[in-house]
């Protein structure tokens, strides 16, 4: 790929005898690769090629990019990719674009030490006609974002590969998914307390099938700890806010995540969207929810994918169900949820639960637009 002359070049020699025999023919040959020291070059680097050019980038190996905060309001839909980069006051975050492979190192694994620390959002798509699509991130550490770390708000297909979500201690999610096929009004400044219609405001997925397709695999989620939990909806470390989402985890790890005792919290939060967990493990998580996963189904007859995942609830959380629950309702109603172990086998409550059930305040509706 072409680069630009800011980044660090490493220079890799040929052995001793292929070089001198190299140096006979055509003189001393090497081969150069080239890596973004930050951000900010990465994205510049985007703007400057046409939409439809495939792009790999690859940061720098141990290293931390510092991501900036937003400077002032603005709206995500009449953004491009150059006045989004220079809405940032410091180092941007990583924008989602089409056909983009994001990678740390030449080999892409986490091992490389990537990793993008503090900043509003770290990981973000800008609004464009077109869907993203065949976005991969590879090897890449989300840790310490001041609001949330990934937010996807545009149609699809994005995976996350070896990827860790670590160490957020603000906020209310560190991964909130908010496509949707209505008009969005929803600022980056109010990630934090973002709200959704209720039961009835909530739309099907369009005749058109638009949706966002998320893949988190062989990712790590990791010493999360989140506070600020609106008394009218319940968040997840993971958060789908929409139904227009696909959202699947293979051979991911959930380790010692928690929201505060008093709050109402889950692993993962699904408001419509399917959910597909397999191979997956959970350990040392305390939240305090109808289960460790909790998902909003149209159809209680259609349960999310759920097989061979191993774990436990912390010992001192506190949870109706020994996994994930699955409730038609919203707000959930005891009668109305349905508990799946970690295979995703039926179960039923736990009635000797010292668990309570979630006391919700009503959410105030704004009017949707039409469906687009």
């Amino acid at each position: 790929m072409a680069n630009k002359p800011t980044q660090n070049k490493t220079v890799v020699w040929y052995g001793p005898r292929l070089g001198r025999a190299l140096w006979l023919l055509s003189g001393m040959i090497s081969s150069v690769c080239a890596c973004f020291e930050t951000t900010g070059d990465a994205m510049e680097y985007l703007a400057s090629i046409s939409d439809t050019d495939d792009a790999t980038i690859e940061l720098c190996q141990n290293q931390i990019f510092s991501i900036g905060i937003q400077s002032g309001e603005f709206d995500t839909d009449k953004l491009n990719l150059t006045q989004a980069v220079a809405s940032f006051q410091g180092e941007p975050p990583l924008f989602a674009r089409s056909r983009t492979h994001y990678k740390c190192g030449q080999t892409g694994g986490s091992g490389g030490n990537c990793i993008l620390r503090s900043g509003d959002v770290q990981f973000w798509t800008v609004s464009t006609p077109k869907a993203v699509q065949d976005v991969l991130v590879e090897g890449i550490t989300f840790e310490s974002a001041h609001n949330v770390a990934i937010l996807l708000e545009q149609e699809g297909d994005i995976t996350f590969v070896d990827c860790s979500i670590q160490n957020h201690l603000d906020g209310a999610s560190p991964v909130i998914l908010a496509y949707s096929t209505l008009e969005r009004r929803s600022l980056l400044s109010s990630a934090a307390s973002l709200k959704i219609p209720t039961t009835n405001g909530i739309r099907r997925l369009p005749s058109n099938g638009s949706q966002l397709n998320v893949t988190f695999l062989d990712c790590t989620f990791v010493g999360n700890e989140m506070n600020k939990i609106s008394e009218a909806l319940t968040y997840g470390v993971v958060t789908a806010f929409t139904p227009f989402h696909v959202l699947r985890f293979d051979h991911c790890d959930f380790l010692d995540n928690r929201y505060k005792e008093e709050e109402r919290g889950y692993l993962i939060r699904s408001f419509g969207s399917l959910v597909s967990l397999v191979e997956s493990t959970f350990t040392g998580n305390l939240v305090s929810g109808w289960g460790l996963v909790e998902v909003f189904s149209w159809d209680l007859q259609q349960y999310p994918t759920v097989n061979g995942n191993t774990g436990s609830l912390a010992e001192y959380a506190t949870s109706l169900c020994p996994f994930l629950a699955v409730s038609e309702t919203i707000p959930e109603r005891a009668k109305s949820v349905e508990c799946l172990d970690f295979d995703g086998n039926v179960t039923s409550i736990d009635s000797g639960s010292p668990f309570s059930p979630p006391v919700y305040s009503p959410i105030s509706t704004p009017a949707a637009s039409p469906v687009s």
